[in-house]
């Protein structure tokens, strides 16, 4: 089969080193609101940030992806008595609705049995730091991600699999972390680079709706 590669969400180091090493692998990659990749760089076609223009050059195309990956991003918060309204809101809307409705609308350039990722990332994470933030978008896109991978196969009869990737990127001389870990190793990218190659292969076929937490 032919893959074809969908980024949709803000570029991170993950997605550059999975897109600079297997770009070869795919004959298209599309980006959706990436600022990193310039238009052309690194084999990338940027579709655009607004979801009309988005929409209107994935209609003039005449494949469809076999691969997905969606980048999320979390707002910091201080905590919860200073989050106001206003902020509440925009940050439910560009962490948990965003990737829903996006989703929905580039169902229909999916190809049956493509895989999607979400790429789930906090950078850092230090004793008593608030995790308000990451974690209210955690629990909201897991419950999405199990939701969703179930409707795919009861409503479309497709084998369209959703997963995602939770991880943490840690100061590598954070002896707070490596004291607390059992392989006294803190994760990283090739790490995540891995995985994500495994989910997006044929060799992942057996694994939907699922949430791997890396850290």
């Amino acid at each position: 089969m032919k893959k074809n590669l969908l980024l949709i969400g803000s570029e991170n180091v993950v997605t550059q080193q999975y897109v600079d090493i297997h770009k070869n692998n795919y004959e298209n990659i599309v980006g959706i609101d990436i600022s990193d990749f310039s238009d052309g760089a690194d084999g990338v076609i940027v579709a655009g940030d607004d979801i009309e223009e988005v929409l209107e050059y994935l209609n003039s195309i005449e494949f469809k992806f076999t691969d997905v990956v969606f980048t999320q991003e979390y707002l910091e918060t201080s905590n919860l008595f200073d989050v106001k309204p206003t902020e509440f809101n925009s940050f439910i809307s560009k962490n948990v609705q965003s990737f829903l409705f996006i989703l929905q609308r580039i169902n229909d350039f999916l190809e049956s049995g493509a895989s999607i990722i979400i790429l789930l990332r906090r950078e850092k994470r230090f004793p008593r730091q608030p995790l308000f933030d990451y974690e209210l978008s955690r629990q909201n896109l897991e419950y999405l991600v199990k939701k969703i991978s179930r409707e795919y196969s009861l409503y479309f009869g497709n084998d369209i699999r959703l997963n995602l990737i939770s991880f943490e990127l840690q100061d590598l001389h954070s002896t707070f972390f490596l004291q607390r870990l059992n392989s006294n190793r803190l994760v990283n990218t090739n790490d995540i680079t891995h995985i994500l190659e495994f989910l997006l292969s044929e060799k992942s076929k057996a694994i939907n709706g699922q949430i791997m937490h890396l850290n």
